[in-house]
């Protein structure tokens, strides 16, 4: 096989070269404007180059697939956050140019499963908006509108311009008086949800915004949420959720590999208490 050239011919720099000259420019070990510097930037333009022009159509078929939907009443979407199960948007309401949140099913999430699998999927995307905006409280970011694109459901919510409690930490922790006054908040917002039977599923520190402006804590994402006590059609969701705030009993139910036992069974307002309590620890 021949050996690869740039288009004048030049052969490729190995990779120790390259790593070489990367040292070589980030240290400043040549010369400010030298030909030496000057000839390392050149050959790395190219190269980043060619590969940005190999990679464009693949990065447009990925992209393709979760572009942002186009909604009768919502435009300037641009992508904030992608999870398990959805993308976030933030968009602006044509109407009263309110800024909101929009949450969308991922595509590629669905690819390759079976239609009754999908099905089931959007179903539970749709119980996450119902669930959400079941319960209407201060600390709980709220529903405005429900809709579909394409078989895409999608539901818009309040745009919270802040931050995450886990970002707030910054890996350090936060003064133990701030981290009481922000759970004291979202313990009263579990406690309403709980009011009205539901189960959360997977409070977080993550899952916690705090407005910039009010400085007020949010609860949000209520996709593992799901209504108290053993439903038949939960049977086989499994156990989901994030084990370094997840209850004892749901950590042994995962751990146990027994295809039976869905989330429904295990449960409970306990084991939201627990992660409640786990968050407060970790913040």
């Amino acid at each position: 096989m021949p050996e690869p050239r740039f288009p004048d011919d030049e052969p490729l720099p190995s990779d120790d070269d390259l790593a070489q000259m990367e040292r070589a420019i980030e240290a400043g070990q040549t010369a400010e404007g030298s030909e030496e510097n000057a000839k390392a930037q050149d050959v790395f333009c190219d190269i980043f180059s060619e590969v940005d022009r190999l990679a464009a159509p693949l990065r447009s078929a990925i992209l393709g697939v979760d572009s942002a939907p186009e909604l009768p009443d919502y435009e300037e979407l641009s992508e904030i956050g992608r999870g398990g199960m959805g993308i976030v948007y933030r968009a602006r309401h044509k109407k009263t140019r309110r800024v909101d949140a929009i949450k969308v099913i991922r595509r590629d999430r669905l690819a390759g499963m079976s239609g009754d699998k999908v099905k089931s999927m959007q179903m539970r995307f749709q119980e996450e908006s119902k669930l959400s905006a079941l319960v209407a409280h201060q600390h709980i970011v709220p529903v405005y509108q429900v809709g579909e694109d394409e078989d895409r459901p999608w539901f818009s919510m309040q745009w919270v311009d802040g931050s995450s409690l886990y970002d707030l930490t910054d890996g350090i922790g936060m003064a133990p008086e701030n981290a009481v006054r922000y759970m004291l908040a979202i313990t009263r917002a579990i406690d309403a949800v709980h009011r009205h039977g539901i189960i959360h599923g997977d409070i977080k520190p993550q899952n916690i915004l705090v407005d910039r402006d009010s400085n007020r804590p949010l609860i949000s994402d209520f996709g593992l949420a799901g209504f108290q006590g053993l439903r038949g059609d939960e049977l086989d969701e499994g156990i989901a959720g994030t084990p370094a705030y997840m209850a004892p009993e749901i950590a042994a139910a995962a751990l146990s590999g027994d295809a039976s036992v869905g989330r429904a069974s295990v449960r409970s307002v306990a084991s939201d208490v627990y992660s409640i309590g786990a968050t407060l620890l970790a913040v």
